[in-house]
Formats: structure tokens, sequence, C-alpha cells
């Protein structure tokens, strides 16, 4: 790796996610987006891939690092020489068609599981840190899914967000066409700095081991190798739209909302002995860092815990989600004053705490990770490309998007990506750990989640007739 580039050291939030990729308890994360052709156009399919995803690299010089050294207490990035694109692109054809309104993709889920049991490790020091994934149906280019998945310590998910704003924005530009050479060469830029070092915290408190799990349910002890199963529920864009009519009714955040239907479908299928569920809510801070806009590629993100009780009653409900809502709210007035990652920087080798945890028991039930909604028409970025900004969405269009991840072997039992799509269909994503929890428990909440959100829905839609 001596013929790299060395450029800046992680900060504590990379180094927790460089030390996870190494351990082997954290792959990658994902965002996919289906893109619909909306005007003709005379340029192969596959130039057109090429240029919109060299025009995001350009913008993102992250996207041309990688880690070095995640194994130890310093790891640094490190700049590739150069990106052959066509290694860092997958084109595969879909053997079914794309799904209608609020039906489930299943062929998109078995890739999107298949991808986030791949790491970055093969061919290190050639391959980017991410890769991109076209699925398309044969002999139809005019809708395609782009899946891009890539290693955590590079973003977060607003980052797998501003990839697709950016990549949809080059699409759109009207001076799309194909590249010169499909070898991508890096500009010696400086990268973005850490979030420590935008947002030091004012008193950094030290890292404590969690408390016992006692009658918290998490599921199975944290163990290796950690194995990712992968599933969604996409819910059709009128349930969608009555159940954020309901959330606001109720004076409730959608992320609140959900994190209240998954702790009640919990219970309801667990036995009386547990009596606790902790839900783990990842926040974007991006707001509280003057120099990083919303559409920059980094780790700027922080995370509180919530705790539910029993009991916890279908008619409690929305007082149990404002509570969740309440909880949100603390934490976002607090967040000027103290950042929770900010223990992180204290510890003195991530990947030996890792370690350390082997076989001990879990601190949450289930995280819920909201990126909210994939903009149908997004404005082009001045960044992209010069004045494409009036034609930005003119020639593609943006549809349904899917925020995926691989399992945690050290965090909670499962997983919850949230994200909108310009479709309308807001599309959870569950992942977890073989062995941590059985898949027919996962699909009992999935299916208790989806018929509470109806009965929502249905109480909603009466209520508007009502008023009409």
């Amino acid at each position: 790796m001596g013929h790299l580039e060395k450029l800046r050291p992680l900060g504590a939030i990379e180094q927790f996610s460089s030390a996870r990729h190494h351990l082997g308890i954290f792959n990658n994360v994902g965002v996919s987006v289906t893109y619909t052709r909306k005007a003709p156009h005379t340029i192969l399919f596959k130039d057109i891939i090429f240029y919109a995803l060299s025009a995001v690299i350009h913008r993102h010089q992250v996207l041309s690092c990688i880690v070095i050294g995640e194994e130890s207490t310093a790891p640094h990035f490190a700049r590739l020489p150069s990106i052959d694109l066509e290694n860092a692109v997958q084109f595969f054809n879909r053997t079914t068609e794309f799904p209608d309104g609020g039906d489930r993709d299943v062929e998109l889920d078995e890739m999107l599981q298949k991808q986030h049991n791949l790491n970055f490790k093969a061919d290190s020091g050639n391959l980017p840190f991410w890769r991109l994934i076209i699925t398309r149906q044969p002999m139809n280019e005019d809708v395609f899914v782009a899946s891009f998945i890539f290693h955590h310590a590079l973003g977060d998910g607003a980052s797998g967000m501003a990839f697709h704003r950016h990549f949809h924005s080059a699409l759109c530009s009207p001076f799309l066409s194909p590249l010169e050479s499909r070898i991508f060469y890096p500009r010696p830029t400086a990268l973005l700095p850490n979030l420590e070092l935008l947002y030091p915290p004012n008193h950094p408190s030290p890292f404590k081991p969690p408390p016992e799990a006692g009658n918290l349910w998490t599921g199975a002890t944290i163990s290796l190798p950690c194995t990712t199963h992968f599933r969604t529920l996409t819910l059709s864009p009128s349930t969608t739209s009555l159940l954020i009519a309901a959330c606001r009714a109720h004076n409730v955040t959608l992320t609140a909302a959900l994190s209240a239907l998954l702790a009640t479908s919990i219970f309801d299928l667990l036995p009386p002995t547990y009596t606790t569920i902790s839900t783990i809510i990842p926040a974007n801070i991006r707001h509280l860092l003057p120099s990083i806009t919303p559409s920059e590629f980094g780790v700027f993100i922080d995370a509180f815990t919530h705790t539910f009780s029993r009991p916890l009653h279908p008619e409690m409900f929305w007082d149990v989600a404002r509570q969740a809502k309440e909880a949100i709210t603390a934490y976002v007035e607090r967040q000027p004053k103290t950042l929770n990652i900010s223990r992180l920087s204290s510890i003195p080798s991530i990947p030996e705490m890792f370690l350390s945890q082997l076989g001990a028991p879990r601190t949450s039930t289930f995280d819920v990770s909201n990126l909210g909604v994939m903009s149908r028409d997004i404005k082009a970025p001045s960044q992209v490309g010069p004045a494409d900004t009036e034609d930005a969405g003119r020639n593609w269009g943006v549809g349904r998007a899917v925020f995926s991840r691989s399992a945690f072997a050290h965090g909670g039992a499962f997983s919850t990506g949230v994200v909108t799509g310009g479709d309308g269909c807001l599309v959870l994503g569950f992942a977890w750990q073989e062995g941590v929890v059985e898949q027919e428990l996962i699909e009992r909440v999935i299916g208790s989640v989806e018929r509470d959100i109806l009965g929502i829905v249905g109480s909603m839609h009466l209520r508007k007739r009502s008023m009409s």
C-alpha cells in the first residue's frame, strides 16, 4: 500500500466503522433508488451510467479513498491513484418485473442481502471501498435500480442519499456524453475534516461499560460470524400518505411512530418476563456543522437510546409514540452541549473493545434510522455540471428508494432502515444476524407492524371521510 497517497487519520466515529469492517462484524451500508427514463436519449446506457458516476466521484473526493490500517489504533485514509469504473460497477439483468405500488421487491431484497455479506477486503489497494450495482430488465433500459453499497467509514446513510441526488443530477445534465476514458483519476484535494475536529465535545465523558441486560430483550448474545439476512416492508403511496397524516394529527414524528409500532409488535410476541425494549435512533447532525452542507459525503451522525416498557397496549399507542417523540425532542435540544459519540474518543482501542464484548449480552433491541424523503424532482447542485439546474429531473425520474445495511454483530437484535422514495412508497429495510434472532420472529414482527399500520390508516381514512 506504500504507493498510495496518505491522507488524514480517521476520527473516532470513522474508526468505529473501520474496526467493524476489519473484524467482520459489519460490512457496509446501501441506498438503492429506481430511475425511470422520461425522455429519449441517443447515448448508450452504460455511457450514461459511467458519466453520472464519474461526476459524483469528482464531487465527493472521499469516494477515491480507502482505509489503511483498519486493524490498528491509528488507521488513515489513502487515495487511490485511479479507479477503473468498469471494475467498480456491476450490471445485472432481473428475472422478474419491477413491482408496482406497495408490492415488495423480493429480487432486490435477495440481491441486497448478498451485497451486505460482502466486504471490501478483496483486491484492496486497487478497488474502491464502494460499488455500484445496476439492475434492469433484459432489453429494457428505460428503468433501472442503482444500488450504491459503501463502507461506513466513508459515509453515513445521509451520504447515500447525497450520492443519489448528485447521481440523478448528472443523469439529467445537458452536458452528458460518453467519457473519453473509463479510468477515473482523482484530484489531489484534501478530505473534509472528521466530525471530532468539526465539533469537538465540550465535556467529553469517559466510555462506560453498558449495563446488564436484565429483563431487556436483545436476542442472543454477541457472536461471530456475522451473516446478514435482509428483507423489506413496502407501503403503498396512499398508505404512506395516510400514515404520515395520522402522525401529524397526533403530533408525532414518523420515526417515533415506527419505533413505537416495532416495540408494540415485539412485546406482543415475547414472553411477559421481558418487560423492557431498547431502541437506538441515529441522528443526522449536519445542521450543527456550519461548514458541512446536507449534500456532503462523510460520517456526521450521533445516536441516542429510548426505552419502552410494559404494559404497552394498543389503546396506548399514540401516548407511547408521543413519549418517543419527546425523547427525540429532548435529545435535539441538548445536542449543542454534548454528543453521545464523543465517548468513542476516550476508547484506547476500538478493535479491542469489540473483541472484549464477544459472548456478552447486547444492550439494545433494535434501531430505527430514518433518511427522510428522496424527492421525485431533485434540483441539480451546481457542483455536478455547469448550468444544468434547469434540466434537472427532465430526463430521468426518481422512484422507489431502499435503505439497507449489514447486520451489526454488536448491535441490536435487528435494525430498521427507513426511507420514502420519489414514488411515495415508504420502505422499511430489516437486517438481522443469523443465529441472533429467528427469521420467523422477524417475519411475525413485520406482519404485525404492517397490520397495525393498516389499522392506523383505516382509522385516518374514516376520520377524513367524516370531516368531508
